[in-house]
């Protein structure tokens, strides 16, 4: 088979080519091949975190933008690739930027779902309440029933799934195609306690009842599940015996994905993975539903959960050997399914591991569970400065100071070693209860999405708190950290954020228009040296982006441990408010 424009142009992708010049040099090109030269450098660049969007190509490329069918299929495929690499996209901006397209744009990318039926959790006692998941059916008990092969326009029952809606429509059919359908009578056994999980179900129709039996026999009601509700993910990541019975109690139908299918499906469509993240962190933790609890992985025993967040939980855990308590952070399941992403996540671990400063959390290893990784870090008290500025307001100038100064004294560590954070902000800042402050992530938060090499394109971090030359794609230096700094300066003192576009286009917007603020009025009564610190931390120009991040470093002293206080209340309140939830269902 001869090559392809398209093919000759991702051989090039070691260094990123110029997409204009590659055309060029090819007059002869159609206009779908010249379209599959843009969808090549489209999924680069956002798969390498260095976005693009589809106006900058059809600006440049008109036989693409005026053919409606390639322009189509080139939208949807950003608006993939936003989901998987990028913010969450929305269906409104899309039709916004693309209104000739919008009716097809809503239909495809809109998914109505169907309402579920809410777990109906009894009084379950010490049992654990997220046993719902089970685990799966041998597919060799299946009858041969096979999903048929979608007609274009069909929209897959996936769609209508809450865990699957995210996922783009080619890759919802591409999962149904490799599905069983098997049906169970009321009364009929789906999961069964204690026997292995080789697959994934999503129930199609009807509704089931799950309980565990405990060492004595006895059975604890769990809930009841139907439409749309998936079990068994569990046997995805682990090799242990399902861990719940699951009884139709009406008729049911279920969809069942083997797991040796899920896993090659996820190593070729990213975004199934980022799906089996989420799902797999909000089985995890909550009031009286954490099935890890009192386990032992990879030589630590998980005692609770701390806390989930878009790359998944994280856990307090006891090293067995010298009951050394951690905290484990679990990674996104991308990890998995991406070598360059793994490679680059575990020499940057390497290097973490090395560090030993009192600013910087201590991290001590990490190993494989669950189909992904685990980091093992220092165990902190206290609450991060996104949460205490969100309880408390802005930070008072004493408080602040103490607090900057021990996150410099940190960048200034790191940078003495040659490693760049690219992603400082309130959330990667802890508090702790001794007064002490812990720069967390070190290129650990996102590391799939880290820099390519030095080439010119990639982005790594948070876009609120990025450098405008991070943001527009460059390489970056200690600069990026000084601006991230000083953006984190500028949200502890007024509680607010510096730039407050609620996506990457509107934050960029607000870089090109920025100008940097007359701090004296919007932090009214501030010192020359907390003033002098925003200003030369948010120099818009790189160049002219020098503090003495060591005279910063020289603030650092313990902060007053009663700035948690208000966190306190507030996490017991919103703990209260979980136990009614849970309480009512």
């Amino acid at each position: 088979m001869s090559k392809t424009p398209a093919d000759d142009f991702n051989s090039l992708w070691d260094a990123p080519p110029d997409v204009n010049a590659f055309l060029a040099g090819r007059p002869g090109a159609t206009s779908r091949e010249r379209a599959d030269v843009v969808a090549v450098d489209l999924f680069r660049r956002w798969r390498l975190g260095a976005p693009a969007i589809l106006e900058s190509y059809f600006e440049s490329i008109p036989e693409v933008a005026d053919n409606v069918e390639l322009k189509f299929e080139l939208v949807l495929r950003e608006f993939e690739y936003r989901g998987i690499y990028g913010e969450p996209p929305t269906v409104d901006e899309f039709v916004e930027r693309f209104p000739e397209l919008g009716d097809r744009l809503l239909q495809e990318l809109e998914c109505n779902q169907d309402e579920s039926i809410a777990i109906a959790a009894a009084d379950c006692g010490s049992v654990d309440a997220t046993i719902i998941v089970g685990e799966a059916l041998d597919v060799t008990s299946l009858n041969d029933t096979v999903i048929p092969d979608f007609e274009l326009g069909t929209v897959p029952f996936l769609a209508k799934c809450e865990t699957f809606a995210s996922l783009p429509t080619t890759v919802l059919s591409m999962i149904e195609s490799n599905m069983f359908c098997h049906s169970f009578a009321a009364g009929e056994t789906v999961l069964k306690q204690g026997e292995p999980g080789t697959s994934l179900l999503v129930i199609r129709s009807g509704i089931v009842e799950i309980a565990t039996a405990d060492e004595g026999g006895q059975s604890h009601f769990i809930g009841r599940i139907g439409t749309g509700q998936v079990l068994g993910e569990m046997s995805l990541l682990t090799e242990e015996p399902r861990t719940a019975n699951v009884v139709a109690t009406t008729d049911v139908e279920v969809l069942v994905l083997p797991s040796g299918i899920f896993h090659e499906l996820a190593s070729l469509y990213p975004s199934i993975s980022v799906v089996l993240t989420r799902l797999f962190a909000t089985r995890l933790g909550g009031v009286g539903r954490d099935v890890l609890a009192g386990k032992t992985f990879g030589g630590y025993c998980f005692t609770r959960h701390l806390g989930q967040g878009g790359m998944g939980v994280v856990y307090e855990a006891q090293h067995v050997e010298t009951d050394r308590q951690v905290a484990l952070k679990m990674m996104s399941h991308r990890l998995v399914y991406d070598s360059e992403a793994l490679m680059q996540f575990q020499r940057e671990a390497d290097i973490i591991e090395t560090f030993e400063h009192p600013n910087i959390v201590t991290t001590y290893g990490r190993f494989a569970a669950f189909h992904t990784y685990f980091i093992a870090m220092q165990f902190c008290d206290g609450f991060t400065l996104e949460d205490v500025v969100n309880a408390i307001g802005p930070i008072p100038e004493l408080e602040f100071r103490r607090i900057i100064g021990q996150v410099a004294a940190a960048l200034a560590h790191a940078h003495a070693h040659k490693i760049i954070h690219r992603d400082v902000k309130p959330a990667n800042i802890m508090l702790n209860r001794d007064g002490s402050v812990k720069l967390m992530d070190f290129g650990l938060a996102k590391p799939v999405e880290d820099e390519i090499g030095g080439a010119a394109g990639s982005i790594v971090g948070t876009p609120r708190y990025m450098a405008p030359e991070q943001l527009a794609g460059f390489e970056v230096g200690k600069e990026a950290d000084y601006f991230a700094l000083g953006c984190v300066a500028y949200k502890a003192l007024t509680g607010q954020t510096l730039f407050t576009g609620g996506g990457v286009r509107e934050i960029r917007r607000e870089h090109h228009r920025y100008q940097m603020p007359n701090f004296r009025e919007v932090c009214p009564g501030i010192s020359i040296a907390t003033n002098w610190l925003l200003e030369q931390c948010l120099e818009r120009d790189l160049r002219q982006r020098r503090p003495n991040i060591q005279k910063i470093a020289s603030w650092a002293s313990p902060f007053d441990p009663a700035l948690l206080t208000a966190v306190d209340e507030k996490v017991a309140n919103e703990l209260t408010s979980e136990e009614t939830y849970f309480d009512s269902l």
